[in-house]
Protein backbone atom coordinates (compact mmCIF):
# COMPACT_ATOMS: atom_id res chain seq x y z
CA UNK A 1 0.00 0.00 0.00
CA UNK A 2 1.54 3.23 -0.89
CA UNK A 3 2.27 5.89 1.76
CA UNK A 4 0.30 8.97 0.95
CA UNK A 5 2.28 10.69 3.94
CA UNK A 6 3.10 14.19 2.40
CA UNK A 7 7.26 14.58 2.65
CA UNK A 8 7.90 17.10 5.05
CA UNK A 9 10.82 19.00 3.30
CA UNK A 10 8.04 18.82 0.27
CA UNK A 11 4.60 18.86 1.44
CA UNK A 12 3.47 20.19 -1.65
CA UNK A 13 3.50 20.11 -5.67
CA UNK A 14 4.82 23.56 -6.21
CA UNK A 15 7.60 23.07 -3.40
CA UNK A 16 8.63 19.73 -5.08
CA UNK A 17 8.92 21.34 -8.63
CA UNK A 18 10.55 24.00 -7.79
CA UNK A 19 12.95 22.18 -6.06
CA UNK A 20 13.84 19.81 -8.81
CA UNK A 21 13.51 23.08 -11.39
CA UNK A 22 16.17 24.36 -9.23
CA UNK A 23 18.64 22.12 -8.35
CA UNK A 24 18.45 19.36 -11.17
CA UNK A 25 18.48 20.47 -15.65
CA UNK A 26 15.22 18.68 -16.88
CA UNK A 27 16.74 15.62 -18.95
CA UNK A 28 17.73 15.91 -22.54
CA UNK A 29 19.36 12.84 -22.76
CA UNK A 30 18.67 8.96 -21.24
CA UNK A 31 20.06 9.17 -17.56
CA UNK A 32 21.76 6.64 -16.24
CA UNK A 33 19.61 6.73 -13.06
CA UNK A 34 16.98 9.16 -11.48
CA UNK A 35 18.28 12.11 -9.82
CA UNK A 36 17.39 11.68 -6.26
CA UNK A 37 16.37 8.18 -5.75
CA UNK A 38 14.87 9.17 -2.42
CA UNK A 39 12.39 11.74 -4.05
CA UNK A 40 10.03 8.81 -5.51
CA UNK A 41 8.38 8.47 -2.39
CA UNK A 42 7.87 12.24 -1.88
CA UNK A 43 6.15 12.71 -5.63
CA UNK A 44 4.29 9.21 -5.17
CA UNK A 45 3.01 10.92 -1.81
CA UNK A 46 1.68 14.01 -3.25
CA UNK A 47 -1.77 12.99 -4.25
CA UNK A 48 -2.00 14.89 -7.43
CA UNK A 49 -3.17 14.07 -10.62
CA UNK A 50 -1.35 11.40 -12.82
CA UNK A 51 0.25 13.90 -15.45
CA UNK A 52 1.10 15.91 -12.91
CA UNK A 53 3.14 13.33 -10.95
CA UNK A 54 4.32 12.02 -13.86
CA UNK A 55 5.82 15.37 -14.98
CA UNK A 56 7.40 15.41 -11.62
CA UNK A 57 9.19 11.64 -11.91
CA UNK A 58 10.59 13.62 -15.25
CA UNK A 59 11.99 16.10 -14.13
CA UNK A 60 13.73 13.74 -11.65
CA UNK A 61 14.69 11.68 -14.64
CA UNK A 62 12.97 8.26 -12.83
CA UNK A 63 11.52 7.35 -16.37
CA UNK A 64 10.43 3.85 -14.54
CA UNK A 65 8.15 5.51 -12.28
CA UNK A 66 6.77 7.85 -15.10
CA UNK A 67 6.34 5.11 -17.74
CA UNK A 68 4.29 3.60 -15.28
CA UNK A 69 1.80 6.61 -14.85
CA UNK A 70 1.64 6.80 -18.65
CA UNK A 71 0.87 3.82 -20.03
CA UNK A 72 -2.35 4.49 -18.62
CA UNK A 73 -2.95 7.37 -20.55
CA UNK A 74 -3.02 6.34 -24.19
CA UNK A 75 -5.64 7.79 -26.16
CA UNK A 76 -8.17 11.04 -26.21
CA UNK A 77 -9.09 13.11 -24.02
CA UNK A 78 -6.00 12.48 -22.28
CA UNK A 79 -4.03 14.75 -24.26
CA UNK A 80 -1.62 16.34 -21.52
CA UNK A 81 -0.55 12.31 -20.54
CA UNK A 82 -0.19 11.71 -24.25
CA UNK A 83 2.47 14.78 -24.36
CA UNK A 84 4.12 13.12 -21.17
CA UNK A 85 4.53 10.04 -23.27
CA UNK A 86 6.04 11.85 -26.18
CA UNK A 87 8.23 13.75 -23.99
CA UNK A 88 9.27 10.67 -21.57
CA UNK A 89 10.14 8.35 -24.97
CA UNK A 90 12.65 11.79 -25.75
CA UNK A 91 14.25 11.40 -22.66
CA UNK A 92 14.40 7.55 -22.94
CA UNK A 93 15.93 7.86 -26.58
CA UNK A 94 13.33 6.46 -28.31
CA UNK A 95 12.89 9.13 -31.25
CA UNK A 96 10.35 7.44 -33.53
CA UNK A 97 8.20 6.78 -30.46
CA UNK A 98 7.99 10.28 -29.53
CA UNK A 99 7.58 11.57 -32.90
CA UNK A 100 4.96 9.60 -33.18
CA UNK A 101 3.12 10.42 -29.40
CA UNK A 102 4.00 14.27 -30.69
CA UNK A 103 1.82 13.82 -33.81
CA UNK A 104 -1.02 12.02 -32.27
CA UNK A 105 -1.32 15.12 -30.02
CA UNK A 106 -0.10 17.73 -32.17
CA UNK A 107 -3.61 19.04 -32.59
CA UNK A 108 -3.74 19.42 -29.09
CA UNK A 109 -4.10 22.80 -26.28
CA UNK A 110 -1.51 21.15 -24.35
CA UNK A 111 0.66 20.97 -27.79
CA UNK A 112 0.29 23.95 -29.04
CA UNK A 113 0.67 25.75 -26.12
CA UNK A 114 3.90 24.46 -25.46
CA UNK A 115 5.00 24.60 -29.46
CA UNK A 116 3.35 27.84 -29.96
CA UNK A 117 3.68 28.23 -33.76
CA UNK A 118 4.52 31.95 -33.49
CA UNK A 119 7.08 31.39 -31.80
CA UNK A 120 8.68 27.54 -31.41
CA UNK A 121 7.41 26.47 -35.06
CA UNK A 122 4.17 24.28 -33.60
CA UNK A 123 4.71 20.39 -34.48
CA UNK A 124 7.57 21.16 -37.48
CA UNK A 125 9.40 23.05 -34.76
CA UNK A 126 8.90 20.05 -32.18
CA UNK A 127 10.00 17.32 -34.76
CA UNK A 128 13.26 19.52 -35.64
CA UNK A 129 13.53 19.59 -31.18
CA UNK A 130 13.97 15.68 -32.15
CA UNK A 131 15.81 15.42 -34.72
CA UNK A 132 18.31 17.72 -32.79
CA UNK A 133 18.29 15.71 -29.59
CA UNK A 134 18.54 12.64 -31.52
CA UNK A 135 21.45 13.89 -33.85
CA UNK A 136 23.40 15.48 -30.43
CA UNK A 137 22.87 11.80 -28.98
CA UNK A 138 23.53 9.39 -31.77
CA UNK A 139 25.97 11.74 -33.90
CA UNK A 140 27.77 14.16 -31.27
CA UNK A 141 26.16 17.02 -33.76
CA UNK A 142 25.03 20.16 -32.06
CA UNK A 143 24.98 22.17 -29.00
CA UNK A 144 23.92 20.74 -25.84
CA UNK A 145 23.54 24.04 -24.24
CA UNK A 146 21.19 25.33 -26.44
CA UNK A 147 19.17 22.35 -26.45
CA UNK A 148 18.72 22.63 -22.65
CA UNK A 149 18.41 26.45 -22.98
Amino acid sequence: MANNTPNPQYPTFCALYTHLLTTFLAPLLPPAKPNSPDLAAAISSLSVHPTLETALHILNADLPSAHFLVRHMQSPPAYEGMFLHGILHRVEGDYDNARAWYSNVSDSEVFRYVWREEEEGGKEGAMKFLDAVEGLRKRGEGNRGELEG
